[in-house]
């Protein structure tokens, strides 16, 4: 007489396990969406806005200065993001790198992280002045976990040219 086996359940993952069970479609994989999402290549195109009004530095006890600045603006494939850019200084002012800018969205965050230790040539788009650095992400989470992606960052300074007043990321 056969014996009927009956589904197993894992309690701590919330998930059947089919693996006993001798159905044709037993053993097909079904991806979670978040996983599906993940795997597609994160495009990192747009404009982000710095908010230097708004930013905030800190020292620490050997001098050093962390400058944080908020940005917000609209990236492509990803919608509406806000987050932080961090520049670091030691107690004599010299620039500690990288700097990083943290973005989150409405499905995730991620981390990139650029060097502007060397300014670089200035790049010229009719009134637009500019900076052009490398970028990638160095860490993410949510939907976009998991995912690489490089390009190059543009810091555009404002029209006195004393400060940046936004970010274009090109990935």
């Amino acid at each position: 007489m056969s014996r009927r086996r009956t589904l197993l359940f894992d309690p701590l993952e919330g998930r059947e396990l089919l693996s006993r069970m001798h159905h044709p479609w037993a053993h097909v994989h079904r991806g979670h969406p978040a996983v599906a999402m993940a795997q597609k290549p994160l495009s990192l195109s747009g404009t982000l806005t710095v908010e230097n009004q708004a930013s905030a530095s800190n020292s620490n006890q050997l001098g050093g200065t962390s400058t944080s600045i908020p940005i917000r603006g609209q990236l492509a494939g990803i919608g509406p993001v806000h987050g932080l850019w961090l520049e670091n200084s030691d107690s004599s002012g010299a620039y500690i790198g990288p700097d990083t800018i943290t973005i989150r969205a409405a499905h995730g965050a991620f981390t990139i992280a650029f060097s502007n230790a060397s300014s670089g040539p200035v790049h010229r788009t009719g009134k637009m002045v500019y900076y052009q650095h490398f970028q990638h992400v160095i860490s993410s989470s949510g939907i976009i976990a998991h995912s690489t992606e490089t390009g190059s960052i543009n810091l555009n300074l404002s029209p006195s040219q004393t400060n940046v007043a936004s970010l274009t990321l090109n990935g």
